[in-house]
């Protein structure tokens, strides 16, 4: 709560002090961000079989997207590993992701697959080359999966070692009195 209060008082004195220079070094920037993050999660996902253990997520290869992104262009295995070093995903990569994966979401540049995937004119296909149909194998039906719980157990290095497995996290959620769960984060 301290946090937060201090981030909107610094804010609200930015643009108390100057309001133009704070959209431009601040809110704008923000604001792109943002919207690059959403463009790069949906580069990474779309036509890609949510369901299936390695087909969920394209990976982008480059080196340089690699080195400003914290190797997130690795994304099945962030995903696989989410708790995994940033400087251990590149060969985990390798080693759990590539023998398994469809070659059609090992992309070395994301600039060249956006090109051709979505101003070619080429029409909308999954990862597998199949057309594309909304609302295409992205589709998700039934409950909701307890999906964090088991991925932690396969990550050894998580960043949260604590949790090691899905009963452990579950006893983690619980209020102090036991009865109710606790909002997770």
């Amino acid at each position: 709560m301290q946090e937060q209060v201090l981030f909107h008082a610094v804010l609200i004195g930015l643009l108390v002090l100057d309001w133009r220079k704070a959209l431009l070094i601040y809110f704008l920037p923000c604001g792109l961000a943002k919207d690059m993050l959403v463009s790069l999660n949906i580069l990474q996902h779309d036509g890609c079989d949510a369901k299936h253990k390695y087909n969920h997520s394209r990976n982008f290869t480059s080196d340089a997207l690699n080195y400003l992104l914290f190797n997130n262009g690795y994304h099945t295995i962030h995903h696989m590993k989410p708790g995994v070093h940033w400087s251990l995903t590149k060969k985990q990569h390798d080693e759990l992701v590539v023998p398994y994966i469809h070659p059609n979401l090992l992309k070395p540049s994301i600039v060249g697959y956006a090109i051709d995937a979505h101003f070619s004119g080429k029409p909308r296909v999954n990862y597998d080359g199949t057309p594309y149909k909304n609302p295409g194998i992205n589709a998700e039906y039934g409950e909701d999966e307890d999906w964090f719980y088991e991925q932690v157990d396969l990550n050894a290095t998580s960043s949260n070692s604590d949790i090691g497995s899905k009963k452990d996290a579950k006893e983690q959620l619980k209020a102090p009195d036991g009865k109710r769960p606790l909002k997770a984060l």
